[in-house]
């Protein structure tokens, strides 16, 4: 009982941003179309290192840290830096002229907040906490709830049915709403557990116990680029990345960050939400060699299961249909949250509320009386 009225506000917040964060490739398509309107696509493009160096320039002497592909109907190329302060901003420039479209700070951005807000309560590592504990007792509590309705005489039909005009509404819709979902809201929980900081980095630590952690380059690059040929030898350009990479078909969104010291590698990813084709290529920054590439098939298959469940969680495993269910799965959950308080509340004691407690006489009282 006090577990669900402790967890039922954490449900709903949880609910309702992973909701939003379900469409955060139309949200991100409706900001772009927003910072490009009133701008035409120009017939002859900058390079790419242009756009960055006047991003960069806009910033003060930024250093470059991702430069999203822009798709070939963008009138701007979307780029994010980290200025000698230490802020991350994402900067939007034209593609044709280079002018400075918009600036913003990456974590303002509305999927960054809503990524944060679902996964740690805008508090951190400490709200990151508060995430896990109550998606577990999530857990815990469709389990015993579908224990306590599990029907005694056979009659399953009852529960996906809710009784209307009767005094069992509310009952009955909490049942009814948990019957349709419950087993759907227990798979996003599950899935979305690897993410967490306590389980997810046991989880880490079972795959490099087992070797099934997989290449292991996809994000924090350890590779190194081959030694210069000659002192002064020119290094790679941006525009040289994304040429070498264009063979490759890459599934949108398609983003690129630069070498880190002086042996580093250019990184290229399809960062589509859609994990089972998701890929990673690094070239050497001297020679522009691709020194590896990563897809879905060289992961272990505990990694590929891992992906199919956060690609669902996600929302974009199978599209619209994907999204449509992680929605009514959402709304069931927020029902869910409400209706088990109420249900509580209708059903609290009623002892120092509306009742008062009688004392209850002595055995010996009793049988007096009856004697008398």
């Amino acid at each position: 009982m006090w577990a669900g009225l402790c967890v039922a506000p954490f449900g709903v917040v949880l609910a309702l941003s992973g909701s939003a964060y379900l469409f955060r490739p139309q949200i991100e398509n409706l900001i772009q179309s927003r910072i490009d309107q009133g701008r035409t696509v120009a017939s002859r493009m900058l390079p790419a290192d242009s756009l960055v160096a006047a991003a960069a320039n806009h910033l003060g002497d930024a250093e470059l840290l991702k430069y999203r592909l822009p798709e070939p109907a963008h009138a701007t190329a979307q780029i994010e830096l980290i200025t000698p302060s230490g802020e991350k901003q994402l900067v939007w420039v034209d593609r044709g002229s280079g002018a400075i479209a918009y600036t913003m700070a990456s974590n303002s951005h509305p999927m960054e907040l809503a990524k944060q807000l679902h996964g740690e309560l805008l508090a951190g590592s400490f709200g990151s906490v508060f995430v896990e504990i109550a998606a577990c007792w999530m857990i815990l509590l469709l389990a015993t709830g579908a224990y306590l309705a599990w029907p005694r005489r056979g009659r399953w039909i009852q529960l996906f049915l809710p009784r209307l005009g009767r005094r069992a509404t509310l009952r009955s819709l909490h049942v009814s709403v948990g019957a349709w979902i419950g087993g759907f809201a227990l798979v996003f929980l599950l899935s979305g557990l690897p993410w967490t900081g306590i389980l997810g980095s046991g989880i880490q630590r079972v795959q490099q116990w087992t070797g099934t952690d997989g290449p292991g380059q996809e994000f924090r690059v350890t590779l190194q680029s081959s030694a210069p040929s000659s002192p002064g030898m020119p290094e790679v350009r941006l525009e040289d990345v994304l040429e070498l990479s264009s063979a490759a078909e890459l599934p949108g969104p398609v983003e690129v960050s630069p070498p880190r010291g002086s042996s580093g590698v250019w990184t290229v990813r399809a960062m589509t939400q859609r994990r089972p084709d998701r890929v990673t290529l690094h070239y050497d920054r001297y020679t522009g060699a691709e020194i590896m590439r990563i897809s879905f098939d060289d992961y272990p298959r505990f990694k590929q299961a891992i992906s199919v469940g956060i690609a669902l969680h996600e929302g974009q495993l199978f599209g619209v249909p994907n999204q449509i269910l992680g929605v009514l799965v959402a709304l069931g959950v927020m029902t869910l949250c409400v209706t088990g308080p109420l249900l509580w509340w209708k059903r609290r004691p009623s002892v120092g509320r509306d009742a008062r407690i009688q004392p209850v006489e002595p055995a010996s009282h009793m049988a007096r009386r009856r004697s008398a």
